[in-house]
């Protein structure tokens, strides 16, 4: 997966490059280290070679990221519940490195695997008009994560599924570089779970779930039901914390 993007400042256009690379594979496993490869490059405007790389101590822009805790990541969970003929959407966004649920020695490992620094490579001059040209720099962020989250479902009532989000800032309105790519989780063991269990070595609890839910045979069409769809939206956005928790 690639993504361009032109910059624009105040005097000249810059450029600015995002490959996002992951393992290709139709769902990746919860709780399980996940490597990714960024590749950020950045083209400078016009300057004179003798400008190198700094000016005046500070870095020419857009400088590309020095670590990967420079970055913005996000794991966006898209929630949808179907009730007869109506259909409610919720989502939800956790931050990267995601932790939720895990106690201080395990946040502490999922975090270091993130927070890598970048293998910076050697600058390259690309000459342009004349006495002029631009600086191109690269860096390599290679960040694992690590899912500690119910896995991906759907049926036909009820779906939820992730969307992995990048961010890349710079500095300016408008010059972040942003990339995301569908995400489907899955659970680490092919084993089949127990009845009455969600795989996450919690009961389900005992819920009310209105008639609405359940049946239309003798709905009556002219009844709002929409506070019934709304119970269940709430409970499933329950079911799902229990399931973080």
């Amino acid at each position: 997966m690639q993504l361009y993007i032109s910059l624009l400042t105040r005097y000249a256009a810059v450029n600015s490059f995002l490959q996002l690379s992951i393992p290709d594979l139709p769902s990746y496993p919860i709780c399980t280290p996940i490597p990714f490869r960024l590749r950020i490059s950045t083209e400078t405007k016009l300057v004179l070679r003798s400008d190198c790389t700094e000016k005046h101590g500070k870095p020419l822009f857009p400088a590309p990221p020095g670590a990967s805790s420079q970055l913005k990541g996000t794991l966006r969970r898209v929630t949808e519940i179907t009730v007869r003929e109506h259909t409610r959407h919720k989502t939800d966004a956790f931050d990267l490195p995601q932790t939720l649920g895990l106690d201080n020695d395990q946040r502490k490992g999922v975090k270091s695997l993130w927070d890598v620094q970048a293998v910076v490579d050697e600058p390259q001059w690309i000459p342009k008009d004349k006495d002029r040209g631009i600086w191109k720099r690269s860096v390599l962020l290679t960040p694992t994560l690590l899912f500690a989250i119910p896995p991906s479902h759907s049926t036909e009532a009820l779906e939820w599924q992730y969307e992995l989000h990048l961010v890349v800032p710079f500095p300016g309105t408008g010059n972040d570089l942003k990339i995301w790519t569908p995400i489907h989780l899955s659970t680490t063991s092919a084993s089949p779970e127990s009845p009455g269990t969600t795989g996450f070595g919690l009961p389900l609890p005992k819920v009310y779930l209105p008639p609405v839910y359940w049946s239309g045979k003798d709905h009556d069409e002219s009844v709002d039901d929409t506070g019934d769809i709304s119970n269940v939206v709430n409970l499933v956005g329950t079911i799902i914390n229990l399931a973080n928790s």
